[in-house]
């Protein structure tokens, strides 16, 4: 319980620390805005210098006045455009957030197809990555990747399996899931496979949930969901399962141990490709 507690604690973490990234590009946006809008900052900057240095030690008066004061009001613009702009990137950069989420969801739910949210990504990267070209053959490359099984999880997967579990996988992901888990040689290693985008809806909704253990024909309260996602962890308990926060290198000790198997054993390789 104290590993869970733990595990919770830091997805509230996450979302203090936007809260606070909220907070400072706040107080660095209206900093940076009062300045502007007085326009005394920079003469006043200079004007401090100078009575800092009529009471500093010979060598920083030395200093100030030879380096720093005779550039004050420079500086003073440029703390001015700093705040400004270091206050609307950091709130820019929370406000983008759900837009980047959203990007992924229509895949994972079957509203498009895996091709069609590929061409989604490359004209959002187009500007930024020098044009369209450059954008596809990025994405090309994201595509050529699908992933790799780990193997502490898949001897876990097999081991539950032997103990007379049922074991369903259940994920966000595209209609190539099946291809990809036949591709891998982990296809036989599963009594169901619970994806987003065949059911219609992605975790951590608690519909979900339900159509996972639906999959293996067990009750909420009687089920492991394993994921390597805080809010998705927090969303299976929320649903009524047990939940176990997967942080590789974690050798499942625990999760084992809460299933009555053995201690952790030499990761499993998957098998090789039909």
């Amino acid at each position: 319980m104290d590993d869970f507690t733990t595990r919770e604690r830091s997805g509230a973490a996450v979302v203090a620390l936007l809260l606070v990234q909220v907070c400072i590009g706040y107080e660095w946006l209206v900093s940076g805005l009062t300045k502007i809008v007085h326009g005394d900052f920079p003469a006043g900057l200079a004007a401090e210098l100078r009575d800092i240095s009529k009471a500093a030690p010979t060598w920083y008066r030395s200093f100030l006045d030879s380096s720093v004061i005779p550039h004050a009001v420079a500086v003073g613009y440029a703390i001015e455009v700093a705040e400004l702009a270091v206050g609307i990137v950091l709130l820019v950069a929370v406000l983008r957030l759900p837009a980047r989420v959203g990007r992924y969801l229509p895949a994972v739910t079957g509203r498009v197809s895996r091709a069609e949210w590929l061409d989604g990504v490359a004209d959002a990267l187009a500007d930024r990555v020098g044009g369209a070209e450059r954008a596809r053959d990025l994405v090309r490359e994201l595509d050529a990747y699908r992933g790799e099984i780990d193997p502490v999880v898949l001897a876990f997967v097999r081991d539950v399996r032997a103990a007379g579990l049922p074991v369903a996988l259940v994920s966000n992901a595209t209609a190539e899931l099946a291809d990809d888990l036949v591709t891998f040689g982990v296809a036989g290693d599963l009594d169901a496979v619970v994806n987003s985008s065949a059911i219609g809806v992605h975790k951590p909704a608690p519909e979900f949930f339900r159509a996972a253990c639906a999959a293996v024909g067990v009750l909420p309260k009687h089920c492991l969901f394993v994921d390597d996602t805080d809010r998705n962890v927090r969303g299976a308990r929320a649903a009524g399962l047990s939940a176990y926060r997967y942080d590789p290198p974690d050798d499942l000790r625990y999760a084992r141990a809460a299933l009555g198997l053995a201690g952790p054993v030499s990761p499993a390789e998957p098998r090789s490709p039909r």
